[in-house]
């Protein structure tokens, strides 16, 4: 049982790097701060939790490769925006 609690708690924590996507972008280094710190952030996300800050929000004196203005969807959600540039894609729900 131990085993499937924590596998849960896997989870959900690697679920919360996703929901940054849906936080407003000037609460995201924050928010990201408050994920890495918690006090039961589980081991096997270290190095997740690295390659996210490095690449997603940028570090000291290196810019992120995809900075959250860019991939931040929470405008596009509560405008009712699309979240995709797959025009294509919805074309052919449509179609359906």
């Amino acid at each position: 049982m131990e085993y499937a609690n924590e596998n849960q708690i896997l989870a959900t924590q690697a679920r919360s790097f996703a929901a940054l996507a849906f936080v407003p972008v000037e609460d995201i280094e924050e928010s990201f701060r408050i994920i890495r710190q918690a006090p039961d952030f589980h081991q096997d996300l270290v190095e997740f939790a690295a390659y996210f800050e490095r690449t997603w929000l940028g570090t000291v004196g290196r810019p992120a490769l995809f900075p959250p203005e860019l991939w931040n969807m929470r405008t596009r959600t509560l405008e009712n925006d699309p979240r995709t540039n797959n025009g294509v894609g919805k074309w052919v729900v449509i179609r359906q």
